[in-house]
C-alpha cells in the first residue's frame, strides 16, 4: 500500500467517524462539560465564556461560546 492509497483510506474512516458522531444523541450522563472563561481583562468587553464538551459515548469535542 502507498501513501495516496493510505491517505484515502483514513478519509473513509473519517467519514466512518463523523456519521457515528453525528447520530449519537450525546446522552448528558455520557457528556462532560468543562466551563471556561478569559476574564480580567482591561476592557471588561474583552471578556468571554465558553464551555468545551466531550461524549465519552462517541468521543466527540465541541466548543459552544458563551455557555454555563
Amino acid at each position: 500500500m502507498n501513501v495516496k492509497e493510505l491517505k484515502i483510506e483514513k478519509q473513509k474512516i473519517q467519514d466512518r467517524i463523523n456519521r457515528i458522531q453525528d447520530a449519537c444523541s450525546h446522552p448528558e450522563d455520557c457528556v462532560t462539560k468543562e466551563h471556561r472563561s478569559d476574564t480580567g481583562n482591561y476592557d471588561p468587553s474583552c471578556d468571554s465564556y465558553w464551555t468545551n464538551f466531550h461524549c465519552d459515548l462517541c468521543d466527540k469535542h465541541w466548543t459552544k461560546g458563551g455557555s454555563l
